[in-house]
């Protein structure tokens, strides 16, 4: 088990080198530090938040939405499927969003979705 000062020092370093990239890489770089922050999650205390933290940075609800297949934008088919790893908080604040893939036309793109 890792001692929890060092995770929580950890996630703020994950949400300095965010901050740091530049616009065009601003989206990526929250979904990666997105995804780093339930890694870690995971290896901490089962997923459990750490003290001082928040709930929905390191709770179930974000690794994966309560639809998994959804009808494509493009090509209108049920086969736009959830990515693993891909949930993150919506920019507008707006509730959450993950990247689908349609198995069909191979579109891919961010949806919103509800958490579980």
């Amino acid at each position: 088990m890792t001692d929890a000062a060092e995770l929580a020092r950890l996630k703020e370093r994950i949400d300095q080198l965010a901050g740091m990239a530049a616009d065009e890489h601003a989206a990526a770089a929250r979904t990666l530090a997105d995804e780093l922050k339930g890694e870690l999650a995971v290896l901490s205390d089962g997923g459990k938040p750490a003290p001082g933290t928040s709930q929905a940075d390191h709770s179930g609800e974000l690794r994966v939405p309560r639809e998994t297949n959804l009808r494509c934008p493009r090509c209108t088919l049920h086969s736009f499927n959830f990515q693993s790893g891909s949930m993150r908080a919506r920019d507008d604040g707006a509730g959450y969003e993950a990247r689908f893939h349609c198995m069909s036309c191979g579109f891919e793109d961010y949806a919103p979705v509800k958490p579980r």
